[in-house]
Order: C-alpha cells, then structure tokens, then sequence
C-alpha cells in the first residue's frame, strides 16, 4: 500500500472515530437533559404535598372569642382558622401574657380552611367578666399543632379578639409598675 493510501485510510479512520465520539457525547447531552426535565417536573410535581407536610398556616379564626356558657366568666373560646390545604391537629395553646388562662388540653383537628373554637378556662380569682379593658389590643396566642405527617410545627401566635381579652386583662402577669411590694 502506497503512502498516500495509508495516509487516507489513517485519515479516513481518525474521521469515524471523531464522528463516534461526537455522535456519543451529544447522545449523552440529550439523554441528561431528557433526565433532567423529567427529574425536574417529578420532584416539582410532589411539592405541594412536602411542602404541606412541613407547614401549616394557621391564623386567628374570623369570629370573636365568646363565652362557652352565657353567665360563666371562668371559660372562653379561641376561635383558630386552619388555612392549609391539609388538617392540622392543635396539640398545646398558651396564653405568654396570662399564664393563669389553661388550654383543656383536647387535641383538636382542624380541617382545611375550617375554623375551631379551642377552650380555655380562667385559674384562681381571676375571671372574664366583661368590664373596661386597660387596652383593646387583641391577646397573643401561642398554637402549636401537628400536620398532616405527625411532625410538629413551629410555634404559631396569633392575635385574638373577644371575650378573651377580658381574661387577658384580668389575669395578666402584673407590670412591676403595678405590683406592691410595700
């Protein structure tokens, strides 16, 4: 074979393998990015339910906080809206202002966007008997609940007005400025 002839048949051969390996790597661009979309919308596809899994979005109910018995100033409503696409279960509320205001302990689900009116009674001498408030801000209210997944959220405050502010303002924690210690 002349020289020539092995010079096109080297030529010839180095070509092919240029062309296997270009054919290859674009081959495995369209395979990764084919992987990627799909990868991409599988994962996005199942945010909703992560991210509901982790979250809850709870705010003060619309409603006023009312008394449970007409006449009995010892027991009062927090009404609690769930606005999470899923249910919630309400395992603890406080009161960080009144300590002496006690959740009845009943773990309550909540459905989504639906409204449950949680109890709270009023311990020792202090009570909810309407009467002019020292201030009309709405009372701080601590939830903390489970979502769907059994894993507890977060702390969440909410602001409630109604009958509670009465006994937020009976059994608040006394200001230095108003206790005597003479």
């Amino acid at each position: 074979m002349s020289d020539e002839a092995e010079h096109n048949a080297d030529t010839s051969g180095r070509m092919r393998v240029a062309r296997r390996r270009r054919t290859g790597a674009s081959l495995l661009v369209a395979v990764a990015t084919i992987s990627g979309a799909v990868g991409s919308w599988v994962y996005n596809h199942g945010y909703k339910v992560r991210a509901a899994n982790n979250s809850a979005v709870i705010r003060s109910g619309a409603d006023l906080s009312t008394y449970l018995t007409a006449g009995d100033y010892t027991a009062v409503t927090v009404p609690i809206r769930n606005d999470s696409p899923y249910e919630v279960t309400v395992i603890g509320l406080t009161v960080p202002n009144a300590p002496r205001l006690e959740w009845d302990s009943v773990h309550t689900v909540i459905a989504p966007n639906s409204t449950a009116d949680l109890r709270v009674y009023t311990r020792g001498a202090c009570e909810a008997a309407p009467h002019t408030l020292k201030s009309h801000k709405p009372v701080t209210v601590v939830v903390r609940v489970l979502t769907i997944n059994g894993k507890m959220h977060g702390s969440l405050q909410e602001l409630v007005k109604g009958a509670i502010q009465y006994a937020d303002d009976r059994c608040a924690i006394p200001s230095a400025s108003e206790s005597n210690f003479a």
